[in-house]
């Protein structure tokens, strides 16, 4: 098999061993794609948190189990709803329990719910303008109610607890596993 490839090359094996390779590198395609990833990253390097350990009092004793039952059995409930009284009264609810954290952790959750508010708006424009202004209304009130729950868990629960809590509700290990090194990897760089 050598013999043919060598004969139908043209040359010695040992020739085309020891000649130099003429590789020019091409411009890179992807530089923008590989900057993009690293300014995400160099944002999201930026993520620290507080020390909510040393806080005893509003959201930030309860038990995490119990707050991220809650708040994962809250966020279905919410998205399964068509009820506008209910979205209400777990709108208040949300934002009752958004006034139980720190001042600085209220403006947070805050402004993140209310930047996605703006976007679903921004995005569901077409449809408001077609005539869908209700359903348009329960999905920014859904997306609103969402957001503050999630950012109230994130806010006032280290995530070792929450990985504890997740291993309670019997997610796999590989799961929370992945999760981990994730966020770990996140906050390193």
């Amino acid at each position: 098999m050598c013999a043919i490839i060598q004969e139908v090359r043209g040359g010695t094996l040992e020739d085309w061993l020891f000649r130099e390779d003429e590789y020019v590198v091409k411009e890179d395609k992807d530089k923008f794609i590989n900057n993009s990833i690293f300014s995400v990253l160099k944002i999201l390097s930026r993520i620290r948190r507080d020390g909510i350990e040393n806080l005893n009092y509003g959201v930030y004793v309860l038990n995490p189990v119990v707050k991220l039952f809650f708040s994962l059995l809250s966020i279905v409930l919410v998205s399964v709803s068509r009820n506008p009284i209910y979205l209400a009264a777990i709108t208040v609810g949300a934002f009752v329990g958004v006034l139980f954290l720190k001042t600085k952790h209220i403006r947070r959750v805050v402004t993140l719910a209310t930047v996605s508010m703006l976007f679903t708006t921004i995005m569901l424009i077409p449809s408001i303008v077609t005539g869908n202004l209700v359903n348009s209304a329960m999905i920014i009130v859904k997306v609103l109610i969402t957001i503050s729950i999630i950012n109230i868990l994130s806010y006032s629960t280290k995530w070792d607890n929450i990985a504890r809590a997740l291993r309670l509700f019997f997610v796999p290990d590989i799961f929370i596993l992945v999760l981990e090194i994730t966020l770990k990897y996140i906050y390193i760089y």
